[in-house]
């Protein structure tokens, strides 16, 4: 075969993948995304941002718990010591960690009710992943 005739081939198989490439584009751009698929989208990415905000409320919220935890076991250790002798500042340090417990405690219900709204935000993301999966593209 002439080179020349290699040439032409290869010219007309580039112009062919040319208009191959031209109408596959066309393709696509009439399918496109449907709007349930769209919307389905959206789903998952506001469950997924409301899901990082449930899980960073419960995580200050454990840290809180932790470092008051840490706070009462302090005091409680200064309490029973001995090293405080004075009767007025042995009861103001009772009052305190009776104070860091009772507020430790409204934490922890708040840490229960913010872990059960993460999980909750877990669920409806998981629903919205399956959502967008089961949607038809068009």
């Amino acid at each position: 075969m002439s080179r020349s005739r290699v040439l032409y081939q290869l010219q007309q198989t580039d112009i062919e993948l040319e208009t191959i490439a031209r109408r596959l584009a066309e393709i696509d751009a009439s399918i496109g995304e449907s709007a349930a698929l769209r919307q389905a989208r959206q789903e998952v990415v506001a469950a997924e941002a409301e899901l990082h905000s449930r899980h960073a409320r419960a995580t200050d919220l454990d840290l809180e718990v932790r470092s008051l935890g840490e706070r009462i076991q302090a005091d409680e250790q200064k309490l029973y010591s001995g090293r405080v002798t004075s009767p007025k500042e042995l009861s103001s340090l009772q009052d305190d960690v009776a104070s860091l417990k009772r507020w430790r405690n409204k934490k922890e219900e708040e840490q229960l009710e913010a872990m059960l709204a993460e999980e909750s935000a877990q669920s409806r993301l998981a629903a919205a992943h399956h959502h967008r999966r089961t949607r038809p593209a068009r």
